[in-house]
């Protein structure tokens, strides 16, 4: 009987009305908007990698802003929302087009960042 109620209190409260994680909060929030454009004249704020990590692993940026995206041969940053790749070896650069917080992994190492967007 314990061994039933051990395992009842430990279900999750999984009744499927869960947003996911990177959902936009509240009802009136818009949607996550991001689109890769070209590098010419974007000096800044760029995106790399040090070890196994982004650097930085936060950037604040406000809406429209283009970011430069700088991967080495071995890591790529790939949006978690499916609106942008940085492929490895090279730069893309990506404008922020709606505020909200975009996250984003390497590929082949799962490591994480993000970019920060206030209106």
């Amino acid at each position: 009987m314990f061994a039933v109620l051990l395992l009842a209190a430990c279900g999750g409260d999984d009744d499927g009305n869960n947003p996911p994680i990177d959902a936009p909060a509240g009802p009136d929030a818009a949607p996550l908007a991001a689109s890769e454009v070209s590098c010419t004249g974007v000096t800044s704020p760029v995106i790399t990698t040090s070890g196994f990590a982004f650097s930085p692993a936060i950037t604040s940026v406000t809406v429209d802003t283009v970011v430069k995206f700088t991967m080495p041969a071995e890591h790529n940053a790939i949006s978690n929302d499916g609106l942008f790749t940085a492929d490895f070896n090279g730069d893309t650069c990506v404008r922020f087009e709606a505020p909200g917080t975009y996250r984003f992994r390497c590929g082949p190492h799962s490591f994480v960042g993000t970019v920060s967007v206030a209106p």
